[in-house]
């Protein structure tokens, strides 16, 4: 008698380890929809019959813009003048402001922006240059690009910028020594302002 209740308790611990095991590796095989405040977690995703783990917010969809100038703008002589990037290409976590024609990412993290402003008409030995602006300050700018003749040239800038995920802003400016002004291209494929969140 003492040895069939033995042999019970023992078949009944073995039963109940297997079953703990099996739920607890259906448990972690559910996928789960991340969301934005998922920045440390980890998460279990299944592929065919691979398990593997991933961070959530490498999950969450990254934000991504491009607007361009779809009106005229003319620059001012040697004065920082910030550009009215004001048709969206496309926003995919509604970051970028047509109005103030500014990227304000809510979520923190290190950010692509590249800028490039295409000027008409800057005649021999005047320059030109993009730059793109954190909180109202040059963050960095592109080359002094001279022009040798008389035709239409651009300015190009890229850089890996750190944002806050709150108050942190980005803008795409312009400067040119030509006096009095100088006109912008007016195309989504000369002046425009773009980025994307890297991590």
């Amino acid at each position: 008698m003492k040895k069939f209740i033995l042999k019970s308790l023992v078949f009944s611990m073995i039963f109940f380890c297997t079953w703990a095991i099996v739920f607890w590796f259906t448990k972690a095989r559910q996928t789960t929809n991340p969301t934005a405040t998922d920045d440390g977690a980890w998460m279990y995703v299944t592929n065919g019959n691979t398990l593997t783990a991933a961070k959530r917010n490498n999950l969450v969809n990254r934000s991504a813009f491009r607007a361009y100038l779809n009106s005229a703008q003319t620059i001012s002589y040697n004065t920082n003048t910030k550009v009215y990037m004001n048709t969206e290409e496309f926003d995919t976590n509604n970051e970028f402001d047509t109005t103030t024609y500014r990227f304000t990412p809510k979520r923190a993290g290190k950010y692509f922006l590249t800028a490039q402003c295409s000027f008409s008409s800057v005649w021999d030995t005047y320059w030109w240059s993009a730059a793109i602006f954190k909180n109202w300050s040059v963050y960095t700018r592109g080359t002094w690009s001279p022009n040798w003749a008389a035709t239409s040239n651009t300015s190009l800038v890229s850089t890996l910028v750190d944002a806050n995920g709150t108050s942190d802003y980005f803008e795409a400016y312009c400067r040119t020594n030509k006096s009095p002004s100088v006109s912008l291209w007016v195309w989504g494929s000369s002046t425009y302002f773009a980025g994307f969140r890297v991590e």
